[in-house]
């Protein structure tokens, strides 16, 4: 049934004598190993080489049970221990104490402690490559355990360099191999092992979550109970749903890009076809559904992807960037040749890959979230990878970033993945309480419900894009007063600033958003509560100038001083402002009703929140506006904005953008008398103007600008609900005003359709 044996046939083939012989060896290794004490640095090599020896074996030992009928016999409770063995290191309690962290081995030598926890993270692979029937990977593993094992139980003093330098040689020539592997497994449905587990195996008992091989935690537990409890025809309503989005998000692309259907070579015209699912542990009654949707649209769907909230986001954080925390020299060049090379090895299966359809938990941030340091062995404070200060494991971070997206873009351009679908349908965050499985049906009802927004989202958009300003003022007490500035489109025909999405890509859908232009945005976003990352404000108020925020106020304390101390801690992330970088207007007011009945959207995930009303993103644009996204699927116009990265840059530059705004009111002034917007009639005109800014040194620019020079490293999405909506408004250059909402209703005309769950009581979902 399962395919990974005869899949990696030829590779195991090749590495099978050695392999034997050397699985032979570290048995005999292992055994003979004295159990060591603990009185010195030397004993702690000792227990660290000991303990991944009997790593290695014991993951030899389940390949061999996974190539027999083990899974057909094997207890629920034996499958259970069999997984706690195999990935305690990585839960909260065992990274805190064990050797994936470094409080067993810094104690007198920090650094080689450090480096040893990278080695760490290369054996906890070893589960994967045994089930996966990878012998050619277990061997690769135990070629590097017998040498790391060499420098470290030596007579002589063990060096952090060395075990660097032996860490850096096996990341160079592992990673050609590593890569293909990677691309078999991202876009070929030959990858059947999670598939068959997923559309073949009776999944009314939990033993599957098992076999699979995943940590599982009570969150996954909590997603098997509350979908295992769920209507049927709920699940398949959602699945139909992600189906539909995705065809419909793929075939707007092949519209707008027909040529990039086929690839260029004559004798090859296979569609693209193969679409891949990520979804998280306890979901798979609706993975399988969305799979069988597929397949009666002729699609050739596979499990790619399965994602668990029982791997300690401490291991997470540390461990991401381990192949550049010590970086070498030659990384760009080296991933470069090697993505290259992969996508021209596998061209084929790049160009039959249609896309991918995933399933999201509310809450991804909360994997970036630090934990507490705790304490390690002896009571003494734990502090992990200590020898880098936070600002420069934020550098590591960008590196490490830096180097997977040029990776991809090689991947991307190669098989042409821009133009693939990418469907998302984000689920609230996990919760244990006995009302999640409540409040997850009601959630999938709404998220799986068909969007009618599509027309008058098209007409928002062409109201939008008429303007030079987007107004929001607040009412009952919201002192909110912004003025955001939109991109000059030259070509109204083929140019559009925003971008409608009518649910093709990110369920529940229903906005049109922008990246603002921020040399002219200025005023006042005023929120009454606001909940981000975990801190709930209270009484928010950000002050814009010129785009970016140069004050700030809450009520949380009594002082002034702490009120701001937590805004910049929380909110600012200890950078002295951050940008505009998204605006929106969400129109899925269905969405908007049921859910303020429902416990409230404050919880939602930021995407989710777009769909639902008006909101502004400070920090970094949200994925999807910029460099993949390129066209306005309802009108086929180029998204300005989407291609402005340019712009941006210089916009990031306050001195430089001065100058331009300086360059262009010149001209205008010369082409038009000023009291051209004067005489417009009060009604047509827009209550509140752009005001004109003093003139300063460039010196004074300058030295202001160097808090924004730097790409901000988060961002935060901030919602205004509607009864809070004073005036939404688009206003012309020249001062004339068409209004988008007036009192928390819509009054473009067009969009009265949006208004029907805002005007009555709803009926719930």
């Amino acid at each position: 049934m399962f395919s990974y044996e005869e899949f990696y046939k030829l590779y195991n083939t090749k590495a099978e004598a050695r392999y034997l012989e050397l699985r032979a060896y570290m048995e005999k290794h292992v055994s003979e190993m004295m159990a060591p004490g603990d009185k010195n640095f030397r004993d702690r090599m000792m227990r660290y080489s000991k303990y991944w020896g009997e790593y290695l074996v014991y993951a030899c030992s389940l390949e061999e049970k996974r190539s027999t009928d083990y899974l057909n016999y094997a207890s629920l409770q034996e499958l259970k221990e069999e997984q706690k063995k195999l990935y305690q290191d990585l839960s909260v309690e065992g990274y805190m104490t064990g050797f994936a962290g470094t409080a067993n081995l810094n104690n007198q030598a920090k650094e080689v402690g450090e480096a040893l926890s990278m080695f760490s993270a290369l054996f906890l692979k070893a589960p994967e490559e045994a089930i996966k029937h990878r012998r050619f990977r277990l061997l690769k593993l135990m070629d590097l355990y017998v040498e790391l094992s060499k420098r470290i139980s030596g007579k002589g003093q063990v060096k952090a360099e060395s075990l660097i330098s032996l860490y850096q040689d096996f990341w160079r020539n592992d990673l050609s191999e590593r890569e293909s592997i990677f691309f078999t497994e991202h876009f070929s449905p030959a990858d059947e092992y999670l598939t068959d587990i997923v559309t073949g195996r009776n999944l009314m008992e939990p033993y599957y979550l098992y076999e699979m091989n995943l940590p599982i935690s009570e969150t996954e537990m909590g997603w098997y109970k509350a979908f295992h409890e769920m209507d049927d025809s709920l699940i398949a309503e959602a699945a139909a749903s992600l189906a539909d989005s995705f065809e419909a998000d793929l075939k707007n692309r092949e519209v707008q890009h027909p040529y990039r259907r086929y690839s260029d070579s004559e004798d090859y015209t296979v569609k693209r076809k193969v679409v891949a699912i990520d979804y998280p542990a306890g979901c798979e009654l609706l993975a399988k559904c969305v799979a069988e949707k597929l397949r009666e649209k002729d699609y050739v769907p596979f499990i790619r992807h399965i994602e668990t909230q029982a791997v300690s986001p401490a291991y997470l954080r540390d461990h991401n960037g381990d192949m550049m925390r010590f970086p070498i020299s030659e990384a760009e060049s080296i991933t470069d040749e090697c993505a290259e090379k992969c996508a021209v090895d596998n061209e084929a299966l790049l160009k039959g890959f249609a896309g991918t359809i995933r399933i999201l938990q509310g809450v991804e941030a909360v994997r970036m979230v630090p934990e507490p340091r705790g304490k390690g062995p002896g009571g003494k404070p734990q502090r992990l990878f200590g020898r880098y200060s936070v600002r420069q494991s934020e550098k590591k971070a960008q590196e490490v970033q830096a180097l997977k997206e040029r990776f991809l873009n090689h991947v991307s351009e190669k098989g042409q993945l821009s133009q693939c679908a990418c469907v998302s349908m984000i689920l609230p965050a996990f919760e244990a309480s006995e009302t999640f499985g409540d409040k997850l049906t009601k959630y999938l009802k709404l998220a799986s419900a068909k969007i009618y927004a599509e027309r008058p989202q098209q007409v928002l958009c062409d109201a939008l894009d008429r303007g030079s300003f987007v107004y929001l003022a607040g009412k009952d007490g919201n002192e909110t007063d912004l003025l955001v500035a939109l991109h000059p489109i030259r070509n109204p025909q083929a140019e559009t600033n925003f971008l409608a999405d009518s649910g093709a890509g990110v369920l529940p859908g229903g906005s049109v958003y922008t990246i603002p232009q921020l040399g002219e945005t200025n005023g006042v976003l005023h929120l009454a509560e606001a909940n981000v990352g975990g801190t709930c404000f209270r009484n928010l108020k950000l002050v814009f100038e010129e785009g970016v925020i140069c004050d700030y106020s809450c009520d949380n304390f009594e002082t002034e001083a702490e009120n701001r101390q937590l805004i910049r801690n929380k909110l600012l992330r200890q950078t002295d402002s951050l940008p505009i970088s998204e605006l929106a207007i969400g129109t899925n007011t269905d969405a908007y009703k049921a859910l303020c009945e429902a416990d409230g959207w404050q919880d939602l995930e930021g995407l989710l929140r777009r769909s639902l009303m008006p909101s502004i993103v400070i920090g970094e644009e949200t994925p999807g506006i910029r460099g993949s996204v390129r066209y306005n699927a309802g009108n086929a116009k180029t998204v300005l904005s989407g291609d402005a990265e340019e712009l941006k840059a210089e916009e990031l530059k306050p001195a430089a953008a001065a100058e331009k705004t300086e360059e262009k009111a010149e001209a205008k002034d010369e082409e038009k008398p000023e009291a051209a917007s004067e005489e417009a009639k009060p009604e047509d005109k827009a209550e509140v103007k752009p005001e004109a800014k003093p003139e300063a040194s460039a010196e004074t620019e300058t030295a202001e600008a160097k808090p924004q020079e730097r790409r901000p490293k988060v961002s935060w999405r901030l919602s205004i609900p509607f009864e809070s909506i004073a005036q939404l408004s688009v206003i012309t250059e020249e001062g004339n005003r068409t209004d988008i909402m007036r009192e928390g209703v819509f009054v473009l005309i067009g969009t009265d359709r949006l208004n029907l769950p805002l005007l009555k009581p709803s009926e719930g979902i």
